[in-house]
């Protein structure tokens, strides 16, 4: 759970007891104030932050690492039905990062990238991390009470480097290079962030048409298009449940009620179901207030209507999340949608495709067929050789987010990515912008929502297309170049959607 403190900034500290924030073993726990700044207008805000299976490595010249995605949200005390606003870090320099580790800040101080300093792997542990809030930035005084969380996502830093689209096989829609006739694809090799001719003829980008989008002929993908040559972070996991919950629980009420199917009392709110439905266990309280105060809401996995216990899936991917859904998150978190040259950089890397290649860079995909230890954070697969959550081997619904990851899974066996990133192929389909949508830039979430609960970045304009398959359908949809409904257009939600982001590297 979220701990909420309060401070007022002039004379009194109020503190509640100290919670944790976990998504996949992800946690933020012992938050504090530490100093607080009254003339100046800003508090240091002091937190211990840990996650498993952390890792910096080096593969010659390049080097990757996962890393915390970090950021404060607050609410002036007392003001309870206007939700969280995103607060403003101070500089780089005014933070104090523990031993071993280094922050990297984007000019927009949303929030602070927390990452090991030097090779290694295993838990990271950062205690004691201090972060300054200038609270004047965000037009608090010095007479405000302010309620104020700490969140963490992690992601993983994906360098800047040439890679390529398109397998060399035969997937729905696959990119390629334009001198193809017919038959396999040619992998076609990006190589700047400068613009990219599309049509028939060697050198150019080029698609076939397919069920579920157009054909991407002729044209321009102008430069302002993000292709995935330069650095960025992309989220290590898809959104989780606990993650999708503790965005709610910022909100207005009348923005929850947006960014639900249905908020009845006791009701599996995302679903829009009385019972658990394809695993996803968000729900309401059991007693819905008669005012417009914002609710509370819960993970409830085995469903006895306490909220958050260990077995409740908190770390369980979440699903049915339609397009609107995602792109509030990301808009919250400071973040974007993925570009779809982005998610094949994110899955394939540097290296000249495998032919009909998945998430881990080959074939082979071995689908979940039952799951041990069901909501708990350990919850994995009953087959233990698993790869995948796909092919309906198990149709009850996703799994936990890096169920086949440990400290020694090599890449096939954990079906992550060539960078550590998890389920790329298979659990849940994730919603990336095509490149039939010329006018996308590199626009990011400012951690603010629209009153009624949408985003109001510019990404939220532009349609958001499919790409890495799900649990239910066939695993050619979970290839890495398969195109079936790259530019297929559906804001319903559903069981199979759920979705991750992406920031530019500072």
């Amino acid at each position: 759970m979220n701990t909420i403190k309060k401070i007022c900034v002039a004379a009194l500290l109020l503190l509640l007891p100290g919670l944790s924030v976990m998504a996949n073993n992800i946690k933020v726990s012992n938050i504090s104030v530490a100093q607080r700044n009254s003339a100046n207008k800003y508090v240091v805000v002091q937190f211990d932050l840990s996650w498993d299976n952390s890792f910096r490595l080096t593969n010659g010249t390049l080097e990757n690492w996962d890393a915390a995605w970090v950021f404060v949200k607050y609410r002036k005390s007392g003001d309870i039905n206007l939700g969280f606003s995103h607060g403003t870090l101070g500089t780089t320099a005014s933070h104090v990062i523990p031993n071993g580790f280094t922050g990297t800040q984007p000019t927009d101080n949303k929030g602070i990238f927390l990452y090991r300093s030097a090779v290694g792997t295993g838990t990271s542990t950062l205690t004691s991390t201090k972060l300054r809030w200038d609270y004047g930035t965000d037009g608090l005084d010095s007479v405000n009470v302010a309620d104020f969380q700490v969140y963490a996502v992690e992601m993983v830093y994906v360098p800047q480097c040439p890679f390529w689209v398109g397998s060399g096989g035969i997937e729905t829609g696959s990119l390629t290079d334009g001198s193809w006739a017919s038959g396999p694809s040619i992998p076609y090799q990006i190589t700047s962030e400068a613009a990219i001719t599309v049509g028939t003829g060697s050198g150019k980008l080029y698609c076939t048409s397919n069920s579920g989008s157009a054909a991407i002929t002729t044209g321009t993908l102008p430069a302002a298009y993000p292709k995935g040559y330069n650095a960025y972070y992309c989220m290590k996991y898809e959104v989780t449940q606990k993650a999708y919950v503790d965005f709610l629980n910022t909100l207005t009420y009348t923005q929850q009620a947006t960014r639900a199917a249905n908020i009845s009392a006791n009701n599996f709110i995302i679903s829009n179901n009385t019972s658990l439905s394809y695993r996803n266990a968000i729900r309401n309280p059991a007693t819905i207030p008669t005012t417009s105060a914002p609710l509370t809401f819960i993970c409830d996995f085995n469903n006895n209507g306490v909220g958050n216990e260990a077995g409740d899936g908190m770390n369980i991917a979440c699903n049915y999340l339609n397009e609107w859904d995602l792109k509030a998150y990301l808009d919250w978190a400071a973040l974007r949608p993925m570009t779809e040259l982005e998610f094949e950089k994110a899955a394939r890397g540097p290296v000249y495709p495998t032919i009909d290649d998945y998430a881990w860079g080959a074939s082979n995909p071995i689908s979940a067929t039952a799951v041990t230890n069901p909501g708990l954070e350990t919850e994995t697969a009953t087959n233990t050789a698993a790869n995948i959550v796909s092919n309906s081997s198990y149709s009850a619904g996703p799994l936990r987010v890096g169920f086949a990851s440990t400290a020694t899974s090599t890449r096939y066996q954990s079906g992550g990515s060539y960078w550590g990133i998890m389920e790329l192929s298979g659990n849940l389909y994730e919603r990336a912008l095509s490149i039939y949508y010329t006018a996308v830039t590199n626009v990011l979430g400012d951690g603010v929502l629209a009153a009624n609960g949408d985003a109001n970045a510019a990404f939220n304009a532009i349609s958001l297309g499919f790409r890495g398959g799900n649990y239910s359908d066939t695993n050619s949809y979970a290839k890495v170049s398969d195109r079936t409904f790259a530019t297929a257009v559906n804001t319903t939600r559903s069981s199979i959607y759920g979705g991750r982001g992406v920031r530019q590297a500072p």
